[in-house]
C-alpha cells in the first residue's frame, strides 16, 4: 500500500525500530512557492 501524502518528502523505505528513510517529492506542488525558497534541499533523508 503506498501513504497518502502532499508534502515535500515521501517516505521511501523503513525499518521498524531501526530506521526511516524519506525522498524528495518529485510532484510536491509548492516547490516554486517564494515562501519555500531555500527550504527543502536534500534529496534523501534518514532518521
Amino acid at each position: 500500500r503506498k501513504a497518502l501524502g502532499s508534502g515535500p518528502y515521501v517516505v521511501d523505505s523503513f525499518e521498524f525500530g531501526k530506521h526511516i528513510t524519506f525522498r524528495r517529492n518529485p510532484d510536491y506542488w509548492g516547490r516554486e512557492l517564494p515562501v519555500n525558497a531555500g527550504k527543502y534541499n536534500f534529496g534523501r533523508i534518514v532518521v
